[in-house]
C-alpha cells in the first residue's frame, strides 16, 4: 500500500539528513512523484539517480522501476516500487519483466498487496546475508491468467509448512501462512512455491 511507500520515503529522509543541508527540499522533490494515480516510477527512478539517492554496490538500474508502468493499480506499483527500491538499498541485484496494461479485477487490491508484500519481504530478508543476492521479479499477462514470480537466490529451504514457523526464526512464518490463507480463500487465486538450484521460487496465478 502507499503507507509502505511513504514509509520507505522517510527512511530515506534520516540518510539524507546525516549527508545533506537540503534534505527537506530533496524529501519534498521525492514526494512530487505521488500522486492519486499512483507513483510516476520513471520520474521517481530519474530522481534517485540523478541525486545519488541510490549508493549501493548495486545500483538501480536503468529503466528498472519504468517496467512497472504497465500496471493499471496504484497501490501495487506504489508497494512494488517501495519493495524493489528497498532491496536495491540493501545491496539486492534487482531484475523485473512485466507485460503491459496489466489489469486485476477478481482480486481485491488489498489483498493483492499484502500477498506481493508478504513475498517480497520474505525474499529480501533471505537475500539480506548473501555474498551474490539476487531477486528476479515477472508479472505477465497470460491468456488465461496473470502470472506473479518472484524468484530470489537461497542458500537453504526458507519455508516450513508448521504455522508459525521459518527457517529464518521464530513467528516469522505467520507471513507466509498468511500467505497461503489468503489463497486458500479465493477463487481466483493459485500459489505455486519450488526451491531448487539454490532459487526459491513463488508463483501467484490470478485467473481472469
Amino acid at each position: 500500500m502507499m503507507e509502505g511507500y511513504i514509509d520507505t520515503l522517510e527512511k530515506m529522509q534520516l540518510e539524507i539528513q546525516k549527508n545533506q543541508h537540503d534534505y527537506k527540499n530533496i524529501l519534498l522533490g521525492i514526494r512530487g512523484f505521488m500522486n492519486k494515480e499512483g507513483v510516476d516510477t520513471e520520474g521517481l527512478e530519474d530522481f534517485l539517480v540523478k541525486n545519488q539517492l541510490i549508493h549501493n554496490e548495486v545500483q538501480l538500474k536503468s529503466g528498472t522501476l519504468n517496467q512497472l508502468k504497465g500496471i493499471n493499480l496504484p497501490a501495487v506499483k506504489g508497494l512494488l516500487s517501495t519493495k524493489i527500491i528497498e532491496a536495491v538499498q540493501a545491496g539486492i541485484d534487482v531484475k523485473i519483466k512485466c507485460s503491459e496494461d496489466i489489469e486485476i479485477n477478481k482480486v481485491d487490491p488489498f489483498d493483492l498487496s499484502r500477498i506481493i508484500g508478504i513475498i517480497l519481504d520474505n525474499a529480501i530478508e533471505a537475500c539480506v546475508e548473501q555474498d551474490h543476492p539476487k531477486i528476479e521479479i515477472m508479472i505477465l499477462n497470460e491468456q488465461q491468467q496473470i502470472l506473479i514470480m518472484v524468484a530470489n537466490s537461497c542458500v537453504e529451504p526458507t519455508i516450513s509448512l508448521k504455522v508459525g514457523e521459518s527457517s529464518k526464526g521464530a513467528n516469522r512464518g505467520f507471513g507466509l501462512q498468511n500467505l497461503r490463507d489468503i489463497v486458500r480463500n479465493s477463487d481466483y487465486l493459485d500459489l505455486e512455491t519450488t526451491c531448487s538450484n539454490y532459487t526459491f521460487t513463488q508463483k501467484i496465478f490470478i485467473k481472469k
